[in-house]
């Protein structure tokens, strides 16, 4: 019984798709008029030139011919309304439905009916290059107990991009396209595209991007010398205790091969003269991403001699 009922199911439901699909073939060989908005693009340009300027970027066509024809327009990937000039264009009006054969796309099957705008016009201008440099334009977050162990680095740092002489000059450097990296626990090395900017073109469009992620972690450094600077030479800068410690946090890379030699810990003569407290706290210069977990002590006393 089971096995009657499944046989009719299948049955209907062959019989319903295979109307659905007569259904759709006999609408799409129909005609139909429909409206579509394409980019324009100007092509055979002279050898060495670019467009420099254009009064309309897009054109809208009203179009009639079978639905299977009008289909095809949208799907996939989009048409473009091509120009063609040659190396005698001037920069005069250009009309157009002159370009209309020029675009295999509209071919005697398809009736264009209007296209708007009507004309345009457009410069051209000698391709300029120029070197300019790259930067990452991405935002981080880290799993917890994760940090940021270098630099963003991006190879090549520059590049060579080509447009008119006018674009080239407002830009001094691109951004990679914005990307979101979140829950970081290893490090990142990977192709990113350079943001593309319309009226320009790159060597490259795709540069390398990488940084280091490590660990969180904590070391001490212990009896680190206090160095005294700008003491004239009729003064002495006595300090109580001249050694001091501090733990410093951060990626445990890092901190693994960090040696005490490292880290410089000073007191400027200068500050002292302006202090009113009787004590002063050393300026400490640590490595690039390492922070100051505790300094001990905090504060140094000092005696000023006089000779």
């Amino acid at each position: 019984m089971n096995i009657i009922v499944n046989k009719k199911i299948l049955s209907i439901s062959a019989i319903i798709v295979f109307s659905i699909v007569l259904w759709g073939s006999v609408s799409l060989s129909y005609y139909y008029t429909t409206t579509i908005t394409v980019p324009l693009k100007i092509t055979n340009l002279p050898d060495g030139f670019i467009v420099g300027s254009a009064t309309e970027k897009e054109v809208t066509i009203n179009l009639r011919g079978e639905g299977w024809k009008l289909l095809s327009l949208f799907w996939g990937s989009k048409p473009e309304f091509k120009i063609p000039i040659g190396t005698r264009y001037d920069g005069e009006t250009y009309y157009l439905k002159d370009a209309i054969k020029e675009n295999n796309w509209l071919d005697n099957n398809i009736q264009v009916f209007d296209i708007s705008p009507t004309k345009m016009s457009f410069g051209i201008e000698r391709i300029r290059e120029k070197r300019i440099k790259i930067y990452p334009d991405v935002s981080l977050s880290f799993k917890q107990d994760y940090i940021l162990g270098s630099d963003i680095a991006i190879s090549p740092e520059s590049i060579l991009v080509f447009g008119t002489r006018n674009k080239l000059s407002g830009i001094d450097s691109l951004p990679t396209i914005k990307k979101y990296y979140s829950d970081l626990e290893s490090s990142v090395d990977e192709q990113i595209e350079i943001q593309p900017i319309d009226g320009l073109s790159y060597e490259s469009n795709y540069c390398s991007l990488n940084f280091d992620v490590q660990k969180v972690a904590d070391k001490s450094f212990e009896n680190l010398e206090v160095e005294i600077t700008n003491t004239p030479p009729s003064r002495e800068l006595l300090l109580f205790p001249n050694k001091i410690s501090l733990i410093l946090r951060g990626g445990i890379n890092i901190l693994g091969k960090l040696e005490n030699e490292e880290i410089k810990a000073s007191v400027d003569f200068r500050k002292v003269l302006q202090d009113t407290t009787g004590s002063v706290a050393p300026s400490l210069t640590i490595p690039k991403f390492l922070k100051v977990v505790e300094v001990k002590p905090e504060f140094l006393k000092y005696i000023i001699k006089k000779y």
